[in-house]
């Protein structure tokens, strides 16, 4: 593995981790956290080899 791949799957760690943070309130006691958003992204934009180890960083 490239140093530059290695840097890539930690910023989209870092990307997880931030959206992580961020839910939306819905009525009814429902949230939506935007980390589910951010590990779909990571595996669509990065490919299943680098978003899985992304994903597990």
């Amino acid at each position: 593995m490239k140093t530059r791949d290695l840097t890539i799957c930690v910023l989209f760690a870092a990307m997880i981790a931030v959206l992580a943070q961020i839910s939306i309130p819905f009525p009814g006691g429902l949230s939506l956290v935007m980390q589910t958003l951010a590990i779909v992204l990571c595996e669509v934009i990065l490919g299943i080899k680098l978003g899985g180890i992304s994903v597990l960083i």
